[in-house]
């Protein structure tokens, strides 16, 4: 049973009990009583075993998606919750075909199954950095998420109807600080560097020619894990990413789709 009807169970019986013209004895009454603790604690049950199920346990057995010889310095090590992808793949989320056709056509490719396992590890296996909300406003979100591998931030956007429950999700506003969680691309088949990604001063010789931001906040529940992930971010590091944040884009802004399976892919110009 659903638990919103256990609870509804419970107070009607408290209420029917309390409404007998002459009063219920203290057995009627001791009995409702009891019957609506279990409603609740039913109720209370139902909806914890939701919780569990609703957030997808780190990945086990090998890795299908990632290389394991590539280990990242900062490691996620995050559940994907079902309930926070729903904002951005609702089919993904609940195998839905029939009430998210749109969603599910272009997940079509991947598939449900190949996609969440793409996403958990991910999310368990990629590189947190930092990030941060660069712009906020009726046209949408923009956050500058960080890679310390290029020394750049790619931006990326919320469209204004996701953007707001973001905002009001998370209390979001300009300079707050948040956590990505990235995957790189190899050279090879002919790629070259994203066209977002300016790679900066600080930066490395690097391996890859392509990232893959995740927002953690917006995809897992994992409060105490995301605040060790936070900590483990330094002062400069964060001032580093507010200083390129703030930066004017020569070339004009490159803007990247918030959604996860979306923002894989180098922003598009805007002008």
């Amino acid at each position: 049973m659903h638990p919103a009807l256990l609870v509804t169970a419970g107070l009607g019986i408290l209420a029917a009990q309390a409404a007998l013209p002459d009063g219920p004895s203290w057995l009627l009454r001791g009995l409702a009583i009891a019957i609506a603790a279990l409603c609740l604690l039913a109720a209370l049950g139902a909806w914890s075993s939701r919780r569990r199920a609703a957030a997808l346990p780190l990945p086990d057995g090998p890795l299908r998606h990632l290389d394991p010889a590539s280990a990242a310095s900062h490691a996620g090590g995050i559940s994907l919750s079902l309930q926070r992808l729903h904002d951005f793949h609702p089919w993904l989320a609940t195998g839905d075909a029939g009430r998210y056709p749109d969603d599910a056509a272009f997940c079509a490719d991947l598939g449900r199954e190949t996609a969440l396992r793409l996403l958990q590890e991910h999310l368990a296996c990629g590189d947190c950095r930092g990030a941060v909300v660069a712009g906020i406003g009726p046209s949408g979100l923009i956050i500058a998420a960080y890679s310390d591998d290029f020394d750049a931030c790619v931006f990326l956007y919320a469209l204004p109807e996701l953007a707001e429950q973001l905002i009001r999700r998370h209390r979001l506003q300009r300079g707050t600080r948040l956590v990505v969680c990235n995957t790189f691309t190899p050279p090879g088949d002919g790629r070259s560097l994203q066209e977002d990604i300016r790679i900066g001063e600080r930066a490395e010789p690097s391996p890859w020619v392509g990232v893959w931001p995740l927002v953690v906040e917006f995809l897992s529940e994992d409060a105490q894990r995301i605040r060790a992930l936070h900590d483990g971010i330094g002062k400069d590091e964060w001032a580093r990413i507010e200083e390129l944040a703030a930066a004017p884009q020569p070339d004009g802004i490159r803007l990247r789709r918030i959604e996860p399976l979306r923002c894989l892919h180098a922003g598009v110009p805007i002008s």
